[in-house]
């Protein structure tokens, strides 16, 4: 809602934004979907922001580390490209948004929990997998010739820019993972 009414501030009432984005969704299930609740409707620019729940460890106190990531890595960079390329070959212009940070300040105290209390969980956002994420969005955008936002960066320096101030409008809701309408 926030990207709609500025886009339509900016370019009048004759643009249509339509939020296509399902929360709680993987790659798996945004490649499942994509022809029909995005390419069917032709549009003229596509923005893919995801990775948060593709690369979420899940952690299970029986098993020792490491933890598969909820879509495999290697999964992960043939659905995100094949994503990517059925995008570009609509001819819309796609702009990747890379995988936003978690706050790891937050993130840390849910790890330990699961840990102190033996109990299974998905660790969200946890900063080295969500770099290999990024890593592979940069990556294939590059090769199919996608533009980039990388929204990690930005929101990366700006977390450290605020935690050294404490100041107190927080990227994140209290989960860590998902951005308050601030941190939108």
């Amino acid at each position: 809602s926030l990207l709609q009414r500025a886009v339509k501030w900016r370019f009048g009432s004759d643009v249509e934004v339509v939020n296509a984005g399902v929360g709680g969704d993987n790659i798996l299930r945004v490649a499942a979907r994509l022809e029909r609740d995005v390419l069917k409707r032709k549009p003229t620019h596509v923005f893919l922001f995801e990775g948060a729940n593709s690369c979420k460890l899940r952690y299970n106190p029986t098993k020792p580390a490491p933890w598969p990531w909820s879509v495999g890595v290697e999964e992960y960079e043939k659905t995100f490209r094949d994503v990517v390329s059925r995008v570009v070959r609509s001819g819309a212009r796609l702009t990747v948004m890379t995988c936003a940070p978690g706050d790891d300040s937050i993130l840390k105290v849910f790890e330990r929990q699961a840990r102190d209390y033996a109990t299974a969980r998905s660790f969200f956002c946890r900063p080295a997998e969500v770099r290999r994420c990024v890593a592979i969005q940069k990556r294939v955008a590059k090769d199919l010739k996608a533009q980039v936002l990388d929204t990690h960066a930005i929101l990366t320096r700006y977390m450290a820019a605020q935690h050294k101030t404490r100041h107190t409008e927080y990227l994140h809701v209290d989960d860590g993972v998902y951005l308050s309408e601030h941190g939108a």
